[in-house]
């Protein structure tokens, strides 16, 4: 997921939002970067590692029954979520 992620928002077009906290995230984003984001800037990093986290939420809510009589089209809602963390992460489409 992370590769398809950064190819898709390197170069980032248009104007992105400041990275909140960016002095203090600069060391993880540089571990990062030397393992498994070669190349990433801080603020595509910070998107990939949100849409994982949105990614493993989303599953363990459907594991642990955490959508019951909550959400009954999960697969729908899935797949908006999903769309949406896409565009969040400046994915196309």
């Amino acid at each position: 997921m992370f590769d398809v992620i950064v190819t898709a928002c390197l170069p980032r077009g248009g104007s992105e939002p400041e990275l909140q906290g960016a002095a203090s995230f600069a060391a993880d984003a540089a571990a990062l970067r030397e393992s498994i984001l070669p190349g990433a800037p801080d603020d595509v990093i910070a998107a990939a590692l949100g849409c994982w986290t949105a990614l493993f939420g989303m599953i363990s809510f459907e594991l642990f029954g955490q959508f019951e009589n909550v959400i009954t089209d999960r697969a729908a809602f899935f797949t908006h979520t999903m769309a949406c963390q896409g565009r969040l992460a400046g994915l196309p489409g």
